[in-house]
């Protein structure tokens, strides 16, 4: 519900992805340098942050063609680099070797 409120300002995307990386991603990776994720686990968290992505997006967004009823979807690439973020797999494994060098 955090991107009504940064939405509904008009905030840069770029700025609303440092605020997602700041509070929501740190309390969704918590802990994730340990975790054994399945392969039904990982997608669920990437659908989660697809999502998140999607809507601090302005120019990459899902659209719905009103004639038809189809979306057309734009490369994850470039919603992801509108937001200034990277993969969420990209997160975990720097991560997971942040902590390998503390061993």
């Amino acid at each position: 519900m955090i991107h009504r409120l940064l939405r509904g300002e008009n905030m840069n995307p770029r700025v609303c992805g440092m605020f997602f990386k700041a509070v929501v991603q740190a309390v969704i990776l918590y802990g994730s340098e340990t975790w054994l994720l399945t392969d039904s686990a990982l997608r669920c968290l990437e659908g989660f942050y697809y999502r998140a992505a999607c809507r601090m997006a302005r120019e990459n967004r899902p659209k719905k063609n009103c004639q038809t009823g189809e979306w057309t979807h734009p490369a994850r690439k470039d919603i992801f680099e509108e937001v200034g973020l990277y993969t969420l797999t990209e997160y975990i494994d720097r991560r997971r070797k942040t902590i390998g060098a503390y061993r």
